[in-house]
């Protein structure tokens, strides 16, 4: 167990509420934890459990911790370890942006230069350092981001990145299969709510609109958005369902990231996420899948002109 002050129960890996946690840094995944224990300012936070709990080494987690502690989420204290610095309940790790911001600049680059086709399926840290004139670190850098973020994967060799929708033909389609899909979730007699996650979720996005926007905000949006759609795939205790919206997550990924840099678009949505929160809360499905097909419409609607 996590040493506790309060002796409040362990944490337990996976937490619920965020979507797919792999998608988050490691600095994300683990106030994502902590924030699923609930726990309460200056509760201990210990290395070894967290190695335990991700199933990687030391290194990594002392990182992520001195990350969050530079970041005043934790306090650290000679030879005792690390402390929260305030309620666990008040963090938000989708808006934890904890690359440097160079970095993320690249990042974006990367993402938008694949999207329109100017990168290869395959690429090695000698490709970037051609194309962008950048170090061979920062390269490898850049490549690792790409993987700890979903967009591409290690392979023998290189790096290859994952399946996108690259055309607007793709997209259209990709709207009209989860326009067909998902309303129907909250219609499954199997559907089955949780409202602390439901509150949860609503906290995000509230706090999500009230946090002053700055680079990369297309990714915390991303991060908001997904966790929102997983969380009703969940909700209808379908793996069927479950699998087709995660799959659709994952190919629209590079998508969003483009479309979520029009901030107005991301303020509408945001607020008929919460419209959606709201039939959830007061287990009107039938208004739920209706608000829920209606958002999808008009996601599909304004999709950006210049998508290919």
């Amino acid at each position: 167990m996590f040493v506790q002050d309060t002796g409040r129960p362990a944490l337990v890996p996976g937490g619920r509420g965020y979507g797919d946690l792999k998608r988050l840094p490691l600095t994300g995944r683990i106030v994502a934890h902590l924030r699923e224990a609930n726990l309460p300012a200056g509760a201990h936070v210990i290395e070894r459990e967290l190695v335990d709990a991700f199933g990687v080494s030391r290194t990594p987690i002392r990182k992520a911790l001195a990350t969050l502690s530079d970041r005043g989420i934790l306090r650290a204290e000679r030879n005792r370890g690390y402390f929260l610095t305030r309620p666990a309940a008040e963090l938000d790790p989708a808006l934890l942006e904890l690359a440097i911001p160079d970095g993320a600049t690249l990042f974006d680059r990367i993402a938008m230069d694949r999207l329109d086709g100017a990168l290869p399926d395959r690429i090695r840290p000698a490709d970037l350092v051609h194309v962008y004139g950048i170090s061979h670190r920062r390269a490898q850098h850049a490549l690792e981001e790409l993987v700890e973020e979903g967009v591409a994967e290690g392979t023998r060799g290189g790096w290859q990145f994952s399946p996108a929708l690259a055309t607007k033909s793709a997209s259209d389609a990709s709207y009209a299969f989860r326009l067909a899909i998902e309303p129907q979730i909250p219609l499954l007699p199997t559907f089955a709510g949780d409202p602390q996650r439901i509150q949860l979720c609503c906290e995000d996005h509230l706090r999500f609109l009230e946090t002053p926007r700055a680079p990369p905000m297309a990714r915390q949006a991303y991060r908001i958005n997904t966790a929102f759609h997983e969380m009703i795939a969940d909700f209808g205790n379908n793996p069927f369902f479950r699998s087709a919206v995660a799959q659709q997550t994952r190919l629209r990924q590079l998508l969003e990231y483009r479309d979520f840099s029009d901030l107005d678009r991301v303020n509408t949505w945001c607020h008929e996420h919460l419209a959606i929160l709201d039939a959830l809360k007061a287990d009107d499905r039938p208004l739920t899948a209706q608000l829920l097909a209606q958002h999808l419409g008009n996601a599909m609607a304004h999709q950006p002109r210049h998508a290919p």
